[in-house]
């Protein structure tokens, strides 16, 4: 199995260096029976302190938010693409256990909630609800159907068979303002996330992601449980 990890994030990665060398060392042990592959895609030209932690296979300079550099480049390279997973995640990121790539379907986009209504009881599947700064919102809410799916866009997985379903193709904010909220300021968001691939069909399921998200400078925040 052929796996891709692919770090998105601005232009300074000198103070998560430290995040950066710890899930580079969970991968290689949880993983070490795969052929891993690392990506980054940056606003400005400043892979050096990245360089130092892990070989990168594509390095990417790219001004744009988060959701539009990776439709740029999943589109620039998909055809020469022969990995089986995907990856996404940002440097802020300590993963703290192993996710079971085998038993995720292949037609979805694996990721912790972000807001949900639903059935589904997950440890590990919300973005807001543990320990840290989570804005006090509550992201939740258990009902029988599953109503809404809105899934965290910090770390996600999918299988090519996404890519090939057209999750990824480029966009002009300008030509999907129903993506957007008109207080967000163009900022592609988690809902914008949720949005794009919803209206391309795509599916969103979530699942546990034992996460801790760190910004040194403001955010603390782990994964919370979903409904339970």
């Amino acid at each position: 199995m052929r796996i891709l990890v692919i770090f998105v994030s601005g232009d300074n990665l000198e103070e998560y260096v430290e995040n950066i060398t710890m899930f580079r060392d969970f991968i290689d042990k949880r993983y070490s029976d795969c052929e891993v592959d690392y990506a980054c895609i940056l606003s400005s030209d400043s892979f050096d302190s990245l360089e130092k932690i892990v070989s990168l296979k594509y390095k990417e300079v790219n001004p744009k938010r988060q959701l539009s550099k990776m439709c740029d480049f999943i589109t620039k390279y998909k055809d020469e693409f022969t990995y089986d997973w995907f990856i996404k995640t940002r440097p802020e990121i300590q993963l703290n256990r192993e996710v079971d790539l085998s038993s995720l379907s292949l037609n979805s986009i694996h990721a912790r909630a972000r807001e949900y209504r639903g059935p589904k009881r997950i440890l590990f599947g919300n973005s807001v609800g543990g320990v840290g700064y989570n804005r006090g919102y509550k992201s939740s809410t258990y009902s029988e159907k599953e109503e809404l799916v809105a899934l965290d866009d910090q770390f996600y997985i999918f299988h090519r068979t996404v890519i090939e379903l057209g999750a990824f193709v480029p966009f002009i904010p300008e030509d999907v303002a129903e993506w957007y909220t008109p207080d967000n300021n163009k900022q592609e968001h988690e809902w914008v996330h949720s949005n794009c691939w919803k209206s391309r069909n795509i599916l969103l399921n979530v699942i546990g992601i034992d996460i801790l998200f760190e910004r040194t400078s403001d955010i603390y925040a782990a994964s919370g449980n979903l409904n339970c």
